[in-house]
């Protein structure tokens, strides 16, 4: 039996057809869902860890994070409001409106939504994670291994976001994924692209994929299952590195990543 897999940013979800996967994503969607009067309206979730110093100050957190995120979550709102969209999961309104031209902005502000949530969970202050073996990637077996498997070390895999993201113009984000084989890759998408699927990945970089697999042969309805992400939109960097720092801002985000939390969606994502 073949099993749709996601690895929402928190909870694994195994199902065997499309009906129970929707409804167990509509469960554990990163977003939480307010229902009024059986209508869903998303709205800005807390965030389980809010120091993110020295990647964000204060300031760079409010911007970041209450700001923006406010700004998608918001707009999404005001878009599926009153439509058959409303009483929907965001993660659904992803797929829904993926390849419909006519909800294209409705697409972008879920997936941003969706992206940005994602980016922060995985995140934790870099003192934090210098204290507590259970926070850094020694600590964690099972996505050390995978990264000794595909990359060769940590450098390496820092190495390979950083060549894609000087190549990288405009807003972005870069993720690390697996893939059908089970192979992580790194990959990129434009504006609020989708790792998801392939019609709305926006970019991906083929330079840093090693093969290119048989679509047709593709045992799941979607493309790739994000592991973990770096955001390259300007509100991310800019209060904090300003307009030419970018490379230390990579640094610094590869300094502060929960991989305790990355361990568990990797766990959660292989079949």
């Amino acid at each position: 039996m073949n099993f749709l897999r996601i690895p929402s940013a928190f909870h694994g979800v195994r199902c065997a057809n499309s009906q129970s996967f929707f409804l167990q994503c509509f469960k554990s969607i990163p977003s939480r869902i307010q229902s009024n009067h059986f209508k869903c309206y998303h709205t800005v979730p807390e965030i389980p860890e809010r120091n993110l110093n020295p990647l964000f100050s204060e300031h760079g957190m409010k911007v970041a994070w209450d700001e923006h995120q406010g700004h998608v979550v918001k707009s999404l709102n005001d878009r599926v409001k009153g439509t058959e969209l409303e009483d929907h999961s965001m993660f659904n309104i992803i797929f829904q409106t993926a390849v419909l031209p006519e909800h294209a902005a409705t697409f972008q502000f879920a997936s941003q939504a969706y992206n940005n949530h994602f980016f922060f969970e995985s995140l934790i202050s870099a003192e934090k994670a210098k204290a507590d073996p259970k926070f850094q990637l020694e600590g964690n077996s099972v996505i050390q291994q995978a990264i000794l498997e595909n990359f060769e070390s940590k450098e390496d895999l820092l190495s390979k976001i950083k060549q894609l993201a000087s190549n990288t113009f405009g807003a972005a984000w870069i993720w690390v994924v697996l893939d059908d084989y089970n192979r992580l890759q790194v990959m990129r998408t434009f504006q609020a692209g989708t790792p998801f699927l392939w019609t709305r990945s926006q970019s991906n970089d083929p330079h840093l994929v090693p093969s290119v697999p048989d679509h047709s042969m593709r045992p799941r309805n979607y493309s790739h299952v994000p592991i973990f992400n770096l955001c390259l939109w300007d509100h991310a960097y800019f209060t904090d590195f300003g307009l030419f720092q970018r490379e230390q801002y990579i640094d610094t985000w590869f300094q502060s990543i929960n991989w305790s939390v990355v361990e568990n969606r990797l766990k959660q994502s292989l079949v």
